[in-house]
């Protein structure tokens, strides 16, 4: 049984040499699921894509259950590799329209960790909203030295949850990030938000979770709508254009300001970015 705990957010970084492993499954179209590991469900709710961590590495029975029942389930046997993070990737088969699940890659997991603890998991492991920034010394892999902007930056580049912002499907515009959270991770960061008490400490740990992630614009005037004062939404607004999937749709976060100076100022501020 889950239990959601009334835990103010604290934020833990570390060197560590990590021993455990991280699992993250993810549709490839958007679908909604739900996964299993030895029977035990993962996920609070139907999700496109689930990232389990902190399991021992060794055999695990995975049994991914779609939201939509007529797309049916997948059941496998997975080993997990100590100390790396695996990706599988969810996909229909054409030949028989069957869904299956299927490893794309691995990252090494011996880097800085970040995590904000937001509720506690009775069962295999503790759920986290956990990002990591690869170390600087070389490893087996290239690829893996990167310095990522956020934490979806590894996941697969045609990956986007559409199914969570359909507006995005024909998206053109100039973006800052490269893929946006999904609306079930950023239901969870707004509740955290609005728990504290005071306008300062709202902002401060907005903008502490804003600039690890990916957010779409008509989030990040979610985020403004919390605060009391217009100084807060145009400290936060301008914080957060760094952190925006879509730019070309900023002018939405407008609409959370009560007086038009405060516009004036977040205008003056996009125009300085587009001329540098």
């Amino acid at each position: 049984m889950i239990k959601i705990f009334a835990l103010s957010l604290f934020f833990l970084l570390q060197i560590i040499n990590v021993k455990s492993s991280n699992i993250v499954f993810y549709s490839k179209k958007g679908e909604l699921f739900n996964v299993f590991i030895n029977g035990i469900k993962q996920n609070l709710h139907p999700d496109a894509r689930v990232k389990i961590v902190n399991l021992k590495a060794r055999d695990y029975n995975i049994e991914i259950i779609f939201k939509n029942k007529n797309f049916g389930k997948i059941s496998k046997k997975i080993n997990l590799h100590k100390g790396y993070e695996m990706f599988f990737i969810i996909k229909k088969r054409k030949k028989n329209n069957r869904y299956i699940f299927k490893f794309k890659k691995e990252i090494v997991l011996s880097h800085t960790v970040e995590t904000m603890v937001v509720f506690n998991n009775d069962n295999l492991n503790q759920t986290e909203i956990i990002r990591y920034y690869p170390s600087r010394n070389k490893s087996s892999n290239n690829n893996h030295n990167q310095n990522y902007h956020n934490d979806h930056s590894y996941y697969e580049d045609n990956y986007l949850p559409i199914s969570d912002y359909p507006f995005l499907k024909n998206y053109q515009g100039n973006k800052s990030c490269k893929i946006p959270i999904n609306k079930s991770d950023f239901e969870d960061i707004k509740k955290s938000i609005i728990k504290n008490n005071y306008e300062h400490l709202k902002l401060a740990n907005a903008k502490q979770i804003i600039k690890q992630k990916c957010f779409v614009s008509v989030q990040v005037k979610e985020i403004m709508d919390i605060f009391d004062f217009d100084n807060s939404r145009l400290d936060f607004a301008i914080f957060a254009y760094d952190y925006t999937y879509d730019l070309g749709n900023y002018y939405k976060v407008n609409s959370s300001f009560e007086f038009e100076f405060s516009i004036t100022r977040l205008n003056n501020h996009i125009n300085k970015c587009i001329k540098k």
